[in-house]
């Protein structure tokens, strides 16, 4: 049990690290879907900078939620196997 937790433990750092550099590095200021849409006056229009940062955004950071996650089971695995 342990040696699938430490497997488990390495899985999970693994995707958190993925994860935290895509949301590092994938992310350009400079990309035009981040680009200011003007002022926002009652009844024109709505602003889509932040829906789409948010909606890009939503991948990279449930990767790092699944890893912590897993290395969450991991913890769990070797505290039960401790407990023996």
């Amino acid at each position: 049990m342990l040696t699938s937790a430490v497997i488990l433990a390495v899985l999970g750092a693994l995707t958190t690290f993925g994860g935290s550099v895509w949301l590092a590095l994938g992310f350009k200021p400079t990309n035009p879907r981040y680009a200011d849409d003007g002022p926002l006056l009652v009844g024109d229009h709505t602003s889509t900078v932040l829906p789409n940062l948010l909606s890009d955004q939503q991948r990279a950071t449930a990767l790092v939620a699944a890893g912590g996650a897993i290395q969450l089971v991991a913890t769990v695995l070797v505290l039960t196997d401790a407990m023996r």
